[in-house]
């Protein structure tokens, strides 16, 4: 009985046994079968693809239709039959973790159709040549900005070299003081005065576009419009003052109070010099307003860096495109609006003096005597001319800021930021030319006449 027992006990392993070898077998053959089935409809969906792609090249409206179309997707339907597909195959393989590799090897197929279809819209709507290899030329291009500062510098140089050269030689072979030639050059050096501040504003901005791109694109296109607006304008304004003698006989007269034109008896022409003139003038004011706009709101998404989330902060709910201004743009800019603003009161006020005459000012609020309006045009303008000095040491300032930017940024690419300690000293310094400013304009408005000495 036991042996009878033993081998009932051995047949019914065996019969075991074989019911587990035919279950696996089914088990292989139907997962087998599901892949054959799931390549054969990636294969045919595939086909479909390349020949929708073939015939959309024959659709005379299909730009337009692409151009509406949003990021491609995969459509509802389509997740539905995965989820459908990856429950069948957990039923019939009892193995999760299969449906769900089968199931994600359909959605890559199901992509990589939306990457087709994507491509056939690129080729639709023209591919973008590539621009030359930069390094593939003998002398690498030069960035706008460059261009500009270069050639402000370059007109600078020369311009005080031969304000130089003519004094050596009035002296040498005594010609006198204040020749035609001298007084021109002595105006265009007061016109291209500004040219150190505005390149230094042209470099921060330079440097932000090489901090945001990580050295792969420069200034966004109105950024470079805005430079090259305020050059031109720059040079127009300098060699206008230089050319006035050929027209008017007569030089740009330099005195404390600045720039004065000759008057000309033809009104055509002086109509022409002072539209000239005040045109410049507005360029060059509206380019650098332009200039610090792009410079504050300039990021990924102006430059077309890719990604453009480059900087995203992951803690943050919001996006962040592009890092914060650094302390030491900051700073240039806050001395840049106050370098010109003082610069462009004084132009105005004295604009004014020249213009007012015996007509009476009307007293203030203290119901003092009435003042004539030139008088009290001419206190303005000398206090803004103390404060035009004092604002003086604003493009030296501002260089010491850029050199600090640029060495953090050699060092540190990505962020560039100097020490704590050297962006503390960066507001002080900017603080104190303020202070300054405001140590000036303050007496005035109180009705006391500010020190003439420089920088005080």
């Amino acid at each position: 009985e036991q042996e009878q027992e033993q081998e009932q006990e051995q047949e019914e392993e065996e019969q075991q046994q074989q019911k587990n070898e035919e279950r696996e077998k089914d088990k292989e053959l139907d997962v087998a079968a599901a892949k054959e089935e799931a390549k054969a409809e990636v294969d045919e969906e595939i086909r479909a693809a390349e020949k929708d792609g073939a015939d959309s090249d024959n659709e005379d409206n299909r730009d337009a239709d692409l151009a509406s179309e949003s990021k491609p997707e995969p459509p509802l339907s389509e997740e539905h039959h995965l989820e459908r597909l990856q429950r069948q195959l957990a039923r019939e393989t009892k193995s999760e973790a299969l449906a769900e590799m089968i199931g994600g090897l359909k959605m890559d197929m199901y992509l990589l159709k939306d990457k087709i279809n994507q491509l056939h819209r690129e080729i639709s709507d023209g591919v973008a040549l590539a621009g030359p290899d930069p390094s593939e030329t003998l002398v690498y291009p030069v960035s706008v900005c460059m261009q500009c500062i270069l050639l402000l510098t370059a007109v600078y140089f020369v311009i005080y070299t031969m304000l130089a050269v003519c004094k050596a030689f009035t002296e040498v072979f005594g010609m006198g003081e204040n020749t035609t030639l001298e007084l021109a050059l002595h105006g265009a050096c007061e016109s291209i005065f500004h040219a150190p501040m505005i390149c230094v504003l042209f470099l921060g901005t330079q440097l932000r576009a090489t901090q945001i791109s990580e050295e792969t694109h420069g200034p966004p296109i109105g950024a470079e419009y805005a430079m090259e607006l305020c050059t031109w304008s720059l040079l127009v304004r300098t060699f206008l003052v230089l050319a006035l003698p050929a027209f008017m006989g007569e030089a740009v007269a330099v005195s404390e109070d600045g720039l004065k034109f000759p008057s000309h008896d033809n009104r055509a022409v002086a109509s022409l010099l002072t539209l000239l003139r005040y045109g410049a003038m507005l360029c060059l004011y509206t380019g650098l307003v332009v200039l610090c706009i792009e410079a504050v709101i300039m990021d990924t998404r102006s430059l077309n860096v890719q990604p453009i989330d480059l900087w995203d902060d992951p803690t943050t709910v919001a996006t962040e495109y592009a890092p914060p201004l650094s302390v030491a743009m900051q700073c240039t800019l806050f001395l840049t609006h106050l370098f010109f603003l003082i610069y462009i009161m004084h132009a105005i006020v004295q604009f004014l003096t020249q213009l007012l005459g015996d007509e009476a000012f009307p007293g203030n609020i203290h119901d003092e005597p009435p003042v004539l309006a030139r008088e009290w045009a001419m206190k303005w303008e000398h206090c803004l001319r103390v404060c035009a000095n004092t604002v003086g040491l604003a493009p030296m300032v501002c260089i010491v800021f850029m050199a600090a930017r640029m060495r953090a940024l050699e060092i540190d690419p990505r962020e560039g930021k100097p020490q704590w300690w050297a962006e503390a000293l960066f507001k002080v310094c900017t603080t104190a030319v303020a202070a300054q400013v405001a140590f000036v304009l303050v007496p005035q408005l109180a009705g006391i006449a500010p020190d003439e000495r420089p920088f005080s």
